[in-house]
């Protein structure tokens, strides 16, 4: 049956040009070749044969190509610009760009690795970073500025909080613990009184 579900994936949402799964259209038999992060959710997924090396080497210099892995605050998902869409770019969603890191942390090649925890560590310290400046976790941020900062569009305004945005980062600390550092900016940051128990365990992973 897993094999099964792989040869399905790989039949249907493979592009074998561009080296990378993409969505199928029915209407135009086609696929949306424009980047999102879900390219490498068969990496997190492991909806490929774990031997072919080649694969998931193709999916990471087609995302080194299209430049995701630029910008200072994370992955963005998608370069569509000026849409005005909570989906499209400039914003980064945790869920999105734990399922890029974890894809890639899985893989066997080392420069793979090292682009997951690039990606880890510029998304651990852009969220500490509008914490300490607004006191919340956010449900997504704005990855393309130095200056961290929540995101925004859509039809709501952007919510704090947040589940998944804490889920991911706790298990980034506990993937990057004996990695992670707080950068020398922060160094004379101060939580205040009223900080929540996800950053008690932030403290525990070193974090500050």
């Amino acid at each position: 049956m897993r094999e099964e579900f792989r040869l399905s994936m790989q039949k249907v949402f493979f592009n074998s040009s561009i080296g990378a799964w993409f969505d199928y259209n029915l209407q135009t038999k086609a696929h949306n070749t424009e980047f999102y992060p879900s390219v490498a959710v068969p990496l997190f997924a492991g909806c490929y044969q774990p031997l072919n090396l080649a694969k998931s080497q193709r999916i990471y210099e087609y995302m080194k190509k299209v430049g995701v892995f630029k910008y200072p605050g994370g992955v963005p998902t998608s370069l569509i610009l000026n849409s005005g869409q909570q989906w499209d770019f400039p914003n980064g969603w945790s869920p999105l760009n734990h399922m890029v890191i974890e894809g890639l942390r899985k893989s066997d090649s080392a420069q793979m690795q090292d682009q997951a925890f690039q990606i880890a560590k510029k998304w651990i310290h852009g969220n500490y970073k509008v914490y300490l400046e607004t006191g919340h976790m956010w449900e997504k941020y704005d990855v393309i500025g130095k200056s961290p900062k929540p995101g925004a569009g859509g039809e709501y305004d952007v919510q704090s909080g947040f589940g998944w945005t804490n889920g991911v980062i706790l298990d980034l600390l506990v993937s990057y613990n004996t990695r992670i550092q707080a950068p020398n900016s922060f160094a004379n940051s101060r939580i205040s009184s009223a900080s929540t128990i996800f950053f008690i365990l932030l403290s525990a992973f070193r974090l500050f």
